[in-house]
């Protein structure tokens, strides 16, 4: 995602290539007050058969950029 610039307060995702069903569906990153951080989603179903994303951020991967 080096050829996308995330501007602040902003985030790309992408739909994964799984290799396992366990892998995320949606991957990107997010840029929070000049930090980038990688985000992960997958495609959930409630009870009402409504779809939703569920997903974490990973501060491990957080880098400051420089502007």
């Amino acid at each position: 995602m080096d050829e996308f610039k995330i501007k602040e307060n902003k985030f790309l995702m992408f739909r994964n290539t799984k290799l396992k069903d366990n892998h995320p569906d949606y991957r990107g990153e997010v840029n929070i007050d000049g930090t980038i951080f990688e985000i992960v989603a997958w495609v959930k179903i409630d009870r009402k058969n409504d779809q939703f994303l569920s997903g974490s951020i990973n501060p491990a991967k957080g880098q400051k950029i420089e502007s």
